[in-house]
């Protein structure tokens, strides 16, 4: 009886997402459009001031692109191949560059009226360059108009096939203000985010950095 507002409602959430995507994929690169229906129905107990019966439904349209340019690297000689604890040669290396674009678009929908069971604001990071979702959890379905743009250097090992360093950079820019949010979070009108990275080392088998 002491409980109030989301940690007072009781109820199920039933959430389908089907996607239609036709995705055309070369050596070079790849070409990935989109869209994403997402449907939500609540069906809650004594839950006011709406009807206990609520859903949404939102579509997420997606283009995701990346081209793919990779040579023998300027690394591919026989340095250090000789050393016992190094699991690769390094002649056997290929670079490669990677820049990707991904854009994403999906309409605000006024969701005040929605409960909230799991939805957060996650932490900003790399890889959420390239998710339509800007909250986690399915209460909230964030409003989007934007474009990502990002680069990828990989060097990878051709004789086993695992990357053995990889560098990453992108940023997002906003055609519209943010305006779907958990309590303020998530609305914004800035144009930019900051810039994201990412880094992974593998030198040797078993060791990740």
């Amino acid at each position: 009886e002491q409980l109030v507002g989301d940690e007072r409602i009781i109820g199920s959430r039933v959430r389908h997402k089907p996607k239609l995507s036709l995705p055309m994929s070369k050596s070079w690169g790849y070409l990935d459009p989109s869209v994403t229906i997402d449907h939500t129905d609540y069906f809650l107990q004594d839950y006011t001031p709406v009807d206990n019966h609520i859903s949404r439904t939102i579509p997420i349209y997606e283009i995701d692109a990346a081209l793919f340019f990779d040579k023998k690297s300027i690394f591919s000689q026989d340095w250090f191949s000789e050393d016992p604890q190094s699991m690769f040669t390094l002649n056997s290396l290929r670079h490669s560059l990677e820049p990707r674009a991904y854009y994403v678009y999906s309409k605000s929908v006024d969701q005040d009226d929605l409960p909230n069971f799991d939805s957060t604001l996650p932490s900003f990071n790399y890889q959420r360059l390239f998710t339509a979702y800007r909250f986690s959890g399915g209460d909230r379905v964030g409003d989007n108009n934007r474009l990502t743009l990002g680069f990828t250097s990989r060097w990878t090992d051709m004789s086993s096939g695992q990357d053995k360093a990889v560098f990453s950079l992108g940023q997002i820019y906003h055609y519209n203000n943010r305006v779907v949010n958990i309590n303020g979070d998530g609305q914004s009108g800035r144009s930019d985010s900051i810039l994201a990275s990412e880094i992974i080392l593998r030198p040797f088998k078993g060791v990740e950095l």
